[in-house]
């Protein structure tokens, strides 16, 4: 409005300093299909004049529209953000009818109204009320703010997994992005999905994006890596040379030098009648650190020759001092090599220091070969008698 006033007043001073007459300044003419039309000069400036103060008029009334619509959304949204603060106050104080309402209230006009429609749907899971959650859900996955921050999918995929829905489950993740997928909550609902339907290799081939998760140290890690190939392992039904050797070599250095995974990927070669590349691993392993897992495992093959085996037993023993488990596997390989004398001189340095009924069966057994039933029959019983105590 000032402008206007300015520019009046401006043409007033001029016509009034010039001595000018508007009315009397002259025409304007221009032709029109051979017809001459005249206009006053000044009631050219005139109209610009008025046209000039209807657009600024129209500006003023436009920007008022807008200002009460802007006023009208900030107010709305003042309303939603205090409508959530008061639903989590009653949510914490426990009326949970209340809180649902009140997250609904406004919703639509909340800075992230996908917050609004999960807290209402986690209050319907809670009561278990899982048509009013799923529509809740919906509702917020509708936001375009969903798919920069997409809770809602993050919550339904949680739910299915709690519900054990896995099928439905592995249905949603299969329709996921990849940058979803690497969002740090998807990863250790995938984790858990994974644990649950027994799809251990799948955990595998995630470990590097678990490794960036805070809530898993690196011992835990470690451990689950272990525990995913133990069961890999142990899912081999019909034992298959190529493809089980390539599931082992596919196992990190580390872990295959793990105790307990050598022991199952031996255990499955032995069954298997791989005996000589059970023998090679265990004793690699062994000649490193003694183990008694993979001891027990050692003195049980049954070797096409026991001699070498008892030398490597012999090493070990000069290694790691003398111990009953060196000797049980000792006194295996004796048996195997037919070496009865020697096999009963380190059976008898176990059942002297501390027997046990694998180590009194395995005497009855050599007493039996060399005919002397009757002590065979006393070792037995002993073994026997042993063993119900040891229950």
């Amino acid at each position: 409005m000032k402008i206007v006033l300015v520019l009046i007043l401006a043409l007033l001073s001029v016509i009034l300093l010039s001595d000018w007459h508007p009315l009397e300044i002259g025409k304007v003419s221009f032709f029109i299909e051979g017809y001459r039309i005249s206009v006053d000069f000044g009631f050219i400036c005139f109209l610009v004049l008025i046209l000039f103060i209807f657009f600024h008029l129209s500006l003023m009334v436009l920007n008022l529209l807008v200002n009460f619509f802007y006023f009208r959304v900030i107010r709305l949204k003042q309303k939603a953000s205090y409508n959530l603060a008061s639903a989590m106050i009653h949510r914490g104080l426990g009326d949970l009818k209340k809180a649902e309402k009140l997250f609904l209230k406004k919703a639509k006009h909340g800075e992230l109204p996908e917050a609004h429609f999960i807290a209402a749907a986690e209050i319907a899971h809670q009561r278990k009320d899982l048509a009013s959650r799923d529509f809740y859900l919906e509702k917020a996955s509708g936001f375009s703010g969903s798919k920069n921050l997409p809770i809602a999918i993050v919550k339904k995929f949680e739910w299915m997994i709690e519900e054990e829905k896995f099928d439905s489950a592995i249905k949603v993740l299969e329709g996921l992005g990849s940058q979803l997928k690497k969002n740090n909550k998807m990863i250790a609902l995938q984790k858990l999905l994974f644990e649950k339907t027994g799809n251990y290799q799948k955990i595998l081939d995630m470990l590097s994006d678990l490794r960036r998760l805070p809530e898993y140290d690196n011992n835990y890690l470690k451990q689950l890596e272990l525990s995913c190939a133990i069961n890999i392992l142990n899912e081999e039904q019909f034992f298959d040379e190529t493809k089980s050797r390539k599931k082992w070599l596919s196992f990190s250095k580390d872990i295959r030098q793990s105790p307990p995974l050598i022991a199952v990927y031996t255990s499955l070669l032995l069954r298997s009648g791989f005996n000589t590349e059970a023998e090679k691993i265990l004793k690699r392993r062994l000649d490193e650190s003694l183990n008694n897992q993979l001891l027990e495992i050692y003195g049980s093959i049954k070797s096409e020759k026991p001699k070498r085996m008892l030398r490597a037993i012999q090493y070990w023993r000069t290694k790691y001092g003398e111990s009953s488990e060196l000797e049980m596997a000792a006194a295996q390989q004796c048996i195997n090599a037919t070496m009865w004398g020697q096999a009963k001189n380190h059976l008898m340095k176990i059942i002297d220091d501390t027997p046990t009924p694998v180590a009194l069966k395995l005497m009855a057994d050599i007493e039996e070969q060399l005919g002397n039933h009757g002590i065979s029959l006393v070792r037995r019983r002993q073994g026997l008698e042993l063993a119900a105590k040891e229950k």
